[in-house]
């Protein structure tokens, strides 16, 4: 899986591709279509949540672009 740091430009590609916004589930399946999970990978669960890991860290990628003020 890939770390959050790793998903930011893919989560503003997707951003991009949706055409400046989305549903927390279009961005999360555009970034998984652009990199071109698996669907082993677009399956697997976060630890001790019933959250996917995708989504999980993909949380964090958009916590910390909006820190930086993107």
């Amino acid at each position: 899986m890939v770390d959050y740091p790793k998903l930011f430009n893919p989560l503003l590609q997707a951003l991009r591709d949706l055409g400046g916004s989305g549903s927390l589930k279009e961005i999360s399946d555009r970034v998984c279509q652009n990199l071109q999970f698996s669907d082993k990978e677009m399956n697997q669960l976060h630890t001790n949540t019933n959250q996917r890991e995708i989504d999980y860290r993909l949380a964090w990628a958009r916590t910390y672009l909006k820190k930086y003020g993107i």
